[in-house]
């Protein structure tokens, strides 16, 4: 689903009420005043800790329930949930432990919305909140949903400036069972303004003097309409009144049928179907993705039938998925269909579970493979795989074998205009593909291993983004040099770099002059990724290069074998390649798993 914005949402923990109130399990102690000192009443808290996966910035509520609100002094007693408590910070609640990166929130009626990140945060803590006044801001709804506008119907406000807003006051439901795929069920989605309603409808927030950002307005009652949001432009907000328009929801009716789940050979033990929300709110963020339904089903059960007839317009994704007994690293069955809602549309969707068919990718052209290692010399004697990639089933395996001592071997069985993948040795690092064009009956395709840990990295020249200047690998060597592959239209890149820019800066002052960090772009034009870089802040963060002309095909990419981004390769003093993978697992903690301690 890359580039789309890779969060669906599933670090959210839901707000269960827990029991158990000792003094091990209290986080925070917590008064919340006005300007005047005065105790603020009804005031919504929650603790977030913020974490670093895959490139992402994600916080994940500390507290259960996640929102507590104060009573009549403005106190709150903020308790350890369940799942925080398996944190190795927390270790089992045990009191005075401290955790880093923790965030406190507030949504108060009147008021406008509280964040501020607590350093030294301490478990069992006391904290004062202080909150100021804002200037009012009216939002009326205007319902042409062609139902009854419910008396009680409550909305969100929130920053529309960033998807993450979305998701941090979003209350969901995770799956009972946690070897299972992310996917949640929104059940509430919290105001991040707190929202007085002044009359069926009509609402009023606080926001701060100086705002000048948009604002989201989502409204959210199951059976009503469901995750709609509309977003309100800072032009509207200096005239402090605007008027949202509530469309006449859509209906999606799927039919899932499982009947052919039942053959023997059926390797899921389990499918879930699922409807997300395919959602933009503008700027460089990108789409984002909300789950709103969300059922898992038995392979026993032949058919399933769900209605929703309380969607937004916008485009949707509704997808019956598979998991086999053991999903780590197994394929996964997938069925999808995108949807474009309209107003008042109605659309009915077939889904099923097909079996997976090699024959659909046979036919009767032949290939020659020869495949040399990272030096040039024949790779005879190694193990190769050839996948070819199905909408449903994922890469399957078409042929495997052993080359021969030359490196070779003979492919039968090929189509025209189909792509197959090749690997040697691991079946998980892609060295190649083929794709034999119309007409072709025989062909040769020569590959070569890309260097991997343990091989010499390729001399290859890298261009300095900010001087033109050209320089060699050779030139870097006795230094640890890490080099991450990227590319300005590469979603996924970017969340690889905004890590890269919060870690650098520790790293250098971890590893001094040990360690060489650069990027390496693979853009069409120095131009283009020295822009992005400049706008980005990161210009200054480490050293960046671009590959030169032809992108995919320019000299560095091809040596080093690169066939994805992001992508990332560490190199050693000797010039060696030491390990080279995903950047998202994390530049600290791959220069610490791999780049020794200095001798003393």
């Amino acid at each position: 689903m890359k580039p789309l914005l890779g969060l669906i949402a599933w670090f959210m923990v839901a707000g269960v009420p827990f029991a158990q109130t000792d003094a091990k399990r209290l986080l925070m102690d917590l008064r919340v005043v006005d300007e005047a000192g005065k105790p603020v009443a009804n005031a919504e808290a929650c603790l977030l800790r913020r974490e670093s996966v895959g490139g992402w910035l994600l916080r994940e509520p500390l507290t259960e329930p996640a929102w507590v609100r104060t009573d009549a002094r403005g106190r709150a007693c903020l308790y350890l949930s369940k799942r925080a408590a398996k944190l190795p910070e927390i270790q089992d609640g045990q009191k005075d432990s401290s955790v880093a990166s923790v965030e406190l929130l507030l949504s108060v009626p009147g008021f406008p919305p509280f964040r501020e990140r607590i350093a030294g945060f301490k478990q069992g803590m006391s904290y004062v909140a202080r909150l100021k006044r804002g200037r009012p801001f009216v939002i009326a709804l205007r319902n042409r949903t062609g139902k009854p506008l419910p008396a009680d119907l409550e909305i969100a406000v929130l920053a529309g400036d960033t998807v993450s807003n979305l998701f941090e006051f979003s209350e969901v439901d995770l799956p009972a069972s946690e070897e299972w795929f992310p996917r949640l069920l929104t059940k509430r989605i919290h105001t991040q303004f707190g929202a007085q309603r002044l009359a069926p409808g009509r609402y009023r927030i606080n926001v701060p003097a100086s705002w000048s950002k948009p604002l989201l307005v989502v409204v959210h009652r199951p059976g009503f309409l469901r995750g709609f949001i509309a977003r309100i432009a800072p032009e509207a907000i200096a005239r402090g009144r605007a008027e949202v328009v509530l469309p006449k929801p859509s209906t999606v009716k799927a039919v899932v049928n499982l009947s052919r789940a039942r053959l023997p050979q059926c390797p899921y033990k389990s499918f879930q179907v699922a409807l997300t929300l395919m959602g933009d709110i503008g700027g460089r963020e990108g789409r984002f993705g909300m789950t709103f339904f969300s059922k898992k089903l038995s392979p026993a059960l032949t058919q399933f039938l769900v209605t929703l007839d309380d969607l937004p317009p916008g485009e949707f994704l509704l997808e019956l998925a598979g998991v086999q007994a053991n999903p780590i690293g197994s394929p996964m069955y997938q069925d999808r269909h995108a949807l474009r809602l309209q107003s008042g549309s109605l659309h009915k969707v077939n889904l099923a579970y097909v079996p997976a068919d090699l024959q659909q990718y046979q036919g009767e052209l032949e290939v020659t493979l020869r495949i040399t290692r990272a030096d040039g010399s024949p790779a005879g004697g190694k193990p190769f795989t050839v996948k070819v990639y199905d909408k449903r089933h994922g890469h399957l395996k078409f042929a495997e074998g052993t080359l021969d001592s030359e490196g070779s071997v003979v492919l039968k069985g090929l189509r025209e205009k189909m792509s197959y993948d090749v690997y040697v040795e691991d079946d998980q690092d892609r060295i190649g593909y083929l794709y034999l064009e119309p007409g072709e009956k025989t062909r040769v395709v020569d590959l070569r291993i890309p260097p991997r840990a343990g091989d010499s990295a390729p001399d290859v020249p890298l261009i300095d983004i900010e001087t033109g200047k050209q320089i060699r690998l050779s030139d870097l060597r006795g230094k640890w040099v890490y080099i991450d592959f990227w590319a300005t239209w590469c979603g996924p890149c970017r969340g690889a770099m905004e890590m890269l820019k919060r870690e650098a800066p520790h790293a250098q002052q971890e590893y001094g002059d040990r360690v060489l960090l650069i990027t390496l772009s693979i853009d069409d034009t120095a131009s283009e990724a020295r822009k992005y870089l400049q706008e980005e802040g990161l210009l200054g963060v480490c050293r960046h290069f671009w590959a030169g002309e032809g992108g995919w095909h320019s000299a560095s990419a091809s040596a080093f074998g690169i066939l994805g981004i992001p992508a990332s390769v560490l190199i050693d003093p000797e010039g060696k390649v030491a390990w080279r993978g995903d950047p998202r697992e994390g530049l600290l903690q791959i220069l610490h798993s791999r780049v020794p301690e200095p001798t003393r």
